[in-house]
């Protein structure tokens, strides 16, 4: 950490620019500055290879990974200045600019920043991440030990109070040194979390700490501390800024979505704003949320009892010695401000409401287009933004708010009131179709967005649409309509629906709770059907987010999925339970664990057996391999004998033939013998006396 508490460096001549960015250190730069962490690294990584830079960009949103890279590169963190009006002929002085996600929305405003960052590592980010903007300097000092020749027109510090650890000063004299380097008519702006905040009561852990109810309970480190409304104003009279005016951000000024001016008074007439919390916007950043209550329903009560203010989630004070300018930074229509920076840049809105100016003291409903010079890609199939630039505000509860206490009702054997809800929503769906389409199962397109969010109760009992931003070119099954608001109405208010659920026996998944509401108005889908519904869904998503999704299979099972979240009193009837069950199966397992055991032993007794013949088996193995051995030596001692025998057999064989030869011989030579005396004169004459003796009745004799 970069230290001169010994004196004060005056800028910009004790310092170095670093050549090529607008970075500038410290010429004694302190040699123990700790090294970037991994986060760090990478986010440098990021930032280096990233050809958009800008507050809204598509491709540093798509590198968000976790809550690090949320913080510094989510298009909603310039949503907490959006509010204010800053331009090119102000100077303005960012204390405590972090990794330069805000530095960078002052710097597009056109305005001279010097952004000013004690972690050496992170100022070098927020000089990187604003290396394109001529007039932004980020310079790496604490702000207590630095002076300027200058001073400035107006100052912003982001959780500045809560940073006094690695400024080594409390929030005292952080503030005492912003106020030197002011003019006197300037504007300072500050965020801070509240000590006393909502959230914290609802179960979202401490920020900082990531303990539950720590900075309610005062306990939390006194370096990184959040500040209840009334020391804040304490505070800011005690150092010259006695005029103040105070922006509660939701869900925090981190990452706010909604800006709201809450009176300890409202006025007769004046819109109440808790419905401009919504549902399921305050999830812990740090930690686990114990889910004590539903926030919005709790606001209602707490704003109707003038006490919203002091317990809102976040503070963005700006304050002054003078109202005006207070006043020529922050309008005094507006009275809440919603921003929708997470879409495709071609639907960012900003969304305020403030009175129409008439007169007649209503009230009026604003949209712009954050960047209507983007393109907008339009396909014949595919919904279409159709901004409505004004429309009256229409008082009354939403049909979401209606829904949720009708399950926590439910969920509480109090009556069946959302199915008559379901009724009334389907009704007022089937009414418009039959009017304009003649059909009970299909909608115009323009109803894309006639959800429970956006109907609010008439006194008569109708269903008034409002904020009706998409439209669909071609006509729309009601079935999905049915499909969309239940399924933002499932994220948004889950730990309700889940103990309603539980008490209806169906699936605790989106598939469940869908299908149990649609029997509860007679109604039932097929697998087709819901693959429809998802399929249409998720091509709108895609068409209208800043960042495409993980793909079609991956909402798919988003629709299975079990939400990890649910009512404090529902865990605990949930663990008494569960502590039950795993009593009884613990029994049961003692009981199984002693019949094992006798398996185990009868087991082992026949194991023992089973080895003993094995062993008795193994010697008469080896008998028998001795014995085959000698059977083995015997036949070859047999066969050797047998070869031979046979080899003097064939020898005399061999002599037989050879002797037979010469027979053969011999008896040829007598037949020739033979023949010869049969051919000759004495034969002849022997065969005549023959023949004359046997005449006479005499026989021949061979021998005498």
């Amino acid at each position: 950490m970069i230290d001169h508490n010994q004196s004060q460096l005056l800028f910009p001549d004790d310092f170095n620019r670093v050549p090529e960015t607008r970075l500038w250190l410290p010429r004694s730069a302190a040699a123990a500055d700790p090294a970037p962490t991994a986060a760090e690294k990478a986010l440098e990584t990021t930032l280096k290879l990233s050809a958009s830079l800008d507050s809204h960009s598509e491709e540093l949103a798509a590198r968000i990974s976790d809550s690090f890279t949320e913080r510094h590169l989510s298009p909603k963190r310039g949503n907490l200045l959006a509010p204010l009006a800053f331009n090119a002929s102000q100077s303005i002085l960012h204390a405590g600019a972090e990794c330069g996600a805000l530095t960078r929305h002052l710097g597009e405003t056109g305005a001279r920043v010097v952004a000013v960052e004690c972690r050496p590592a992170q100022a070098a980010l927020a000089a990187l991440r604003c290396r394109d903007l001529p007039r932004v300097d980020v310079v790496a000092c604490r702000l207590a030990s630095l002076r300027f020749q200058e001073r400035f027109d107006a100052g912003v510090g982001a959780g500045l109070f809560e940073r006094g650890q690695d400024e080594a000063a409390g929030a005292p004299a952080l503030l005492s040194a912003m106020r030197a380097m002011l003019k006197p008519d300037a504007c300072l702006v500050l965020a801070l979390d509240n000590a006393l905040s909502l959230r914290q009561f609802a179960g979202c852990p401490d920020d900082v700490s990531g303990l539950w109810f720590d900075a309610v309970e005062g306990a939390n480190d006194p370096g990184a501390h959040a500040m209840s409304m009334g020391s804040v104003l304490a505070l800011l009279r005690g150092h010259g800024f006695p005029f103040a005016e105070i922006l509660h951000a939701y869900p925090d000024y981190r990452l706010p979505d909604v800006l709201l001016r809450i009176q300890a008074s409202p006025r007769p007439g004046r819109p109440p704003l808790y419905p401009w919390l919504g549902y399921g916007a305050n999830q812990p950043r740090n930690g686990r949320k114990l889910e004590l209550f539903q926030e919005p329903l709790v606001a209602r009560e707490l704003e109707a009892a003038g006490i919203l203010d002091a317990m809102a989630a976040s503070f963005l004070v700006v304050t002054s010695s003078s109202p005006d300018p207070i006043r020529r930074h922050l309008s005094d229509a507006p009275i809440a401000w919603k921003f929708n920076p997470m879409r495709a840049r071609r639907y960012m809105t900003r969304v305020t409401l403030e009175p129409s100016g008439d007169g007649a003291h209503t009230w009026v409903v604003r949209r712009a287009l954050l960047h209507p010079e983007a393109p907008a890609p339009e396909t014949p199939d595919a919904p279409r933004l159709v901004l409505k630039e004004a429309e009256p505000w229409i008082p009354g509860a939403s049909l979401q708010e209606l829904m949720v206490r009708a399950l926590r009702a439910g969920a509480a054997g109090r009556g069946c009131a959302m199915q008559e809800l379901l009724k009334r929503w389907n009704d007022d769906l089937q009414a418009v179709g039959r009017k304009e389409l003649g059909s009970l199962t299909e909608v115009p397109g323009r109803c894309l967005d006639r959800l429970p969010s956006n109907l609010i109760e008439a006194p008569d009992g109708g269903l008034v649409p409002i904020d009706q931003e998409w439209e669909h070119p071609e006509p729309l099954p009601i079935v999905y309509i049915l499909f969309r608001g239940l399924l933002q109405l499932y994220f948004a208010a889950f730990p309700a629906i889940e103990a309603w659920i539980e008490g209806r026996r169906a699936e605790r998944t989106f598939k469940g709770f869908f299908e149990e509401c649609l029997a509860l108005i007679g109604l039932e889908i097929s697998g087709p059907q819901l693959e429809q519904c998802a399929r249409l869904e998720w091509l709108f998503m895609e068409k209208a987010r800043l960042v495409p999704g993980s793909g079609l299979d991956a909402f798919r099972l988003m629709l299975e999925h079990v939400p990890d979240s649910e009512l404090a009193a529902r865990r605990l009837a949930r663990l008494d339970s569960e502590l039950t069950q795993t009593g009884a199966q613990l029994s049961f397992a003692r009981h199984t664990l002693l019949v094992e055991q006798g398996r185990a032993q009868h087991l082992d007794a026949v194991t023992q057996a089973t080895q003993a013949a094995l062993r008795q088996k193994e010697a008469e193995l080896a008998q028998a391999q001795t014995l085959t051995a000698q059977a083995q030596e015997a036949v070859r001692k047999t066969m050797d004998d047998a070869a031979k025998h046979i080899e003097g057999l064939s020898a005399a064989l061999s002599n037989v033939h050879a002797q037979m030869l010469a027979f053969q011989d011999m008896a040829t030579r007598h037949m020739n013998t033979i023949e010869w005396m049969q051919s000759s004169a004495f034969w002849r004459l022997r065969n005549a006396t023959v023949a004359i003796l046997s005449k006479l009745g005499l026989k021949f004799h061979n021998n005498p």
